[in-house]
């Protein structure tokens, strides 16, 4: 064993306590913690250390990065599960993958189908698949048009091409055909009545925000306060180019940090329960 291995068993057994020798190389506790391990998890170190009382410290005993002395924080208590403890554990997981592997299995023999020229008709005729007709848009979020893989799958779908075996989040299976690509129609008033009134309002807010704010410019140039204004000054400090704001928009503190100190600029935000838009002054300084 070299000098400068042996030094710190010469340290320890001069009455050095194990922190000191930690900080010495530079280290805190946290960086050498192995957490909980098992007599497996160390290997050839496992024995010396298993063997150890709380708060021992062993060694020099192997380890990954060669020999290490070792300290005992505590035992723990061995944990046994009973099979019949267990079986409410294991059971589902069990179903669970025997399941998983019947739907991979009957995936395949649907593909094959499908390659072989069978319809979506004829899938639906001779297996346990159901034919179903859905008029999709981007907008669409019921039955199976609320699956991200099935949305995924219908905005790549082409005419010419051939339906394929896809599975959605829970496991089930779908296989698509694109039959017609229907013009652009309006929708029914009745049923976008809440929407249009709810844009409507929020452009309104918009609007009025802005007109307010671009009259008080001059003066939040001039520096005159927020709040002489009537406008509610929220402040942040320490935050990086990275970091996120509540209610700003994408690119909001990219902006900031562009801006020089005592600059004011108009940033459109979303706020309230409506997510009508509104705008906020910036001004102030930002650590870089």
């Amino acid at each position: 064993m070299t000098a400068a291995r042996q030094r710190p068993v010469a340290q320890l057994a001069e009455g050095a306590d194990f922190e000191t020798l930690v900080e010495n190389r530079g280290l805190a506790l946290a960086d050498i913690d192995l957490g909980d391990v098992t007599l497996a998890d160390l290997g050839a170190a496992g024995e010396g250390v298993f063997a150890a009382e709380v708060g021992a410290v062993v060694g020099p005993l192997p380890s990954s990065l060669g020999p290490a002395l070792f300290r005992v924080n505590a035992v723990l208590p061995e944990q046994f599960t009973s099979f019949e403890d267990a079986q409410a554990i294991l059971r589902p997981e069990v179903a669970a993958d025997r399941a998983r592997r019947l739907v991979e299995a009957q995936a395949e023999n649907l593909d094959d189908l499908l390659a072989g020229g069978a319809t979506l008709e004829e899938l639906a005729a001779d297996t346990d698949m159901v034919l179903g007709k859905v008029d999709w848009s981007t907008d669409s979020a019921e039955d199976i048009a609320a699956y991200e893989a099935f949305r995924r799958a219908a905005l790549a779908v082409t005419a010419e091409d051939f339906p394929q075996i896809g599975q959605l989040e829970d496991g089930g299976l779908f296989a698509l055909r694109l039959d017609a690509v229907l013009p652009p129609r309006p929708a029914p008033f009745e049923d976008v009545r809440e929407d249009v009134l709810t844009h409507w309002q929020a452009a309104e807010v918009e609007s009025r925000l802005a007109a307010q704010v671009d009259a008080q410019m001059p003066q939040l140039t001039e520096g005159t306060p927020f709040a002489e204004l009537g406008l509610d000054a929220v402040r942040e400090e320490n935050l990086l180019r990275s970091d996120f704001v509540g209610g700003t928009p994408p690119g909001f503190l990219s902006e900031v940090f562009d801006m020089a100190v005592g600059d004011v600029s108009v940033a459109t935000c979303m706020m309230g329960p409506l997510s009508l838009s509104g705008l906020m002054a910036i001004s102030g300084p930002v650590r870089r």
